[in-house]
């Protein structure tokens, strides 16, 4: 809205995407190759590679964007997942044996006779 009410007209980014096939096809044969070599470690690397292609292609206004992350920062980010992820699971099953170990403890163990004498 202007000072005057009127509404002021839309702006719009123009933009274009320009793939290269068979750029893409080459990097998705090298990029499987190597995956299957490394029995999937290298899965990390792929993704940034894809996603530098990807990024690369697309042009709004005329100029690319640029993707700065690395197959690095991708597998150590996995690592440090997986050991909060084993810590906590380890940390709830120590706390679930224990309540069910005292819980079968209370069921089973058998009543005390009370004597009167």
């Amino acid at each position: 809205m202007t000072s005057q009410g009127e509404a002021s007209a839309p702006t719009y980014l123009c933009g274009s995407f320009l793939p290269e096939n068979s750029k893409l096809f080459w990097l998705v044969i090298r990029t499987v190759a190597l995956t299957v070599m490394t029995l999937g470690i290298y899965r990390f690397w792929v993704r940034t590679r894809l996603r530098r292609y990807i990024w690369s292609s697309i042009m709004p206004a005329g100029d690319s964007f640029e993707y700065t992350g690395t197959g690095l920062e991708k597998f150590l980010g996995f690592l440090i997942a997986l050991v909060v992820l084993a810590v906590y699971l380890g940390l709830l099953q120590v706390v679930l044996s224990f309540v069910g170990f005292n819980l079968w403890g209370a069921i089973s163990s058998k009543p005390t006779a009370l004597r009167i004498c």
